[in-house]
């Protein structure tokens, strides 16, 4: 199986396509694993030009797979110096994937903010473009993404840092959706030093399924099990993710004071839990969309 890859180097502003065969690798993290490897020297500078971010999807997003809508940025980590590999929901994953991409590759840093816009078009000049991002410089996601939005329309979705990013923050996220981060490793101090605030991207474009009815019979079976289990059933639908809060403390995976403790005493875990959150603040309750 071929993933379509987009690669773009700021530094030169040279924009190319690549297809990848991503058998062998397993979703996103593991075909952007790949590519990283491919694309990126280990004994770079994070925070230099020769750093590279590589956001990947699996084969299912933008499918009616049950949760397959995520994207995964694997990079060289500023915060540790090793890969760093952070996941995030919302709609960019499968709105990238509807633009007929599976992964896009950064390399390369401009001399000046910019921004990716990402489309459909029948020659790569009119799918890719490099954008002054100069007045977006500063803002925060919320301010960029309405900014974008304004732009290039409701139906897209945006991917941007923040001043953290800018200022090369080593724990900064990147934002999609204006809430939805990839958190870990300091992708956005990566991007903050390519000067790449955004990258906004707008498709139509359906995922091509090489036996849909298959597909179609795994995503029922899916569905159903989902259905019955109490944790999606009840738990996620009522209290999101906050309500896992006792289960994952119960299996001594909850970390605190910096991974000294990882397990909490009961009666703490009654101030922050689901169940806390729901009767505290809820205002009204929604769907994310993975």
């Amino acid at each position: 199986m071929k993933a379509r890859t987009l690669i773009i180097d700021l530094s030169s502003r040279e924009v190319t396509e690549q297809s990848v065969d991503s058998g062998p690798w397993l979703g996103g993290r593991g075909l952007g694993t790949r590519l990283l490897v491919d694309h990126c020297d280990p004994g770079c500078d994070p925070l230099g030009p020769d750093n590279v971010m590589v956001i990947a999807l699996s084969p299912l997003t933008g499918t009616t797979a049950p949760t397959a809508g995520r994207g995964h940025a694997v990079f060289k980590s500023p915060l540790t110096g090793g890969i760093g590999s952070a996941n995030s929901g919302g709609r960019w994953g499968k709105v990238l994937k509807s633009t007929g991409y599976d992964a896009l590759v950064i390399k390369g840093a401009s001399d000046k903010p910019v921004y990716l816009s990402i489309s459909e078009g029948k020659t790569l000049t009119e799918r890719v473009s490099i954008r002054d991002a100069g007045s977006l410089w500063g803002r925060d996601a919320h301010a960029t993404t309405d900014s974008l939005l304004s732009t290039h329309g409701d139906k897209a979705s945006v991917l941007t840092i923040g001043p953290a990013g800018e200022n090369r923050v080593l724990f900064a996220s990147i934002m999609n959706d204006r809430n939805r981060a990839y958190g870990r490793g300091g992708p956005g101090a990566a991007l903050g030093a390519k000067k790449l605030k955004a990258v906004v991207v707008n498709g139509n474009a359906k995922t091509e399924v090489a036996d849909a009815e298959r597909l179609k019979l795994v995503v029922e079976q899916t569905r159903h099990v989902m259905k019955a289990a109490p944790t999606t059933k009840r738990v996620m639908r009522e209290l999101g993710t906050a309500g896992l809060v006792h289960l994952i403390n119960f299996m001594g995976i909850l970390p605190h004071r910096n991974f000294k403790d990882c397990a909490h005493r009961e009666d703490l875990l009654d101030q922050i839990s689901g169940e806390a959150v729901t009767a505290k603040i809820l205002i009204k309750a929604g769907a994310c969309f993975g």
